[in-house]
């Protein structure tokens, strides 16, 4: 998956948390009752995954303030014309 693919599903699934705890309040304000629970465990698994987008990006940044990547070869590959032929006896 890409990054941009990636982005775009936390977005989505962002927003539909949140467009859930939204809805789900006025109606437990105004059926009351086991709506609430609904209400609360919609609450619930908004702030949980908040918490863990943060947590994501936190390691992100610290990956890339630690991670040095090596530099590549400094000498060319040989020509593969220059390279020695082998003979079996």
């Amino acid at each position: 998956m890409t990054r941009s693919a990636a982005r775009k599903r936390r977005r989505d699934v962002l927003f539909t948390l949140g467009a859930a705890a939204l809805l789900t309040f006025p109606l437990a304000v105004i059926m009351g009752g086991p709506v609430w629970g609904l209400q609360v465990l919609c609450d619930l698994l908004l702030a949980a995954y908040v918490l863990l987008l943060i947590q994501s990006q936190q390691r992100a940044a610290e990956k890339d303030v630690k991670v040095r990547y090596l530099a590549g070869p400094e000498h060319p590959a040989p020509e593969p014309a220059l390279a020695l032929r082998r003979s079996g006896s």
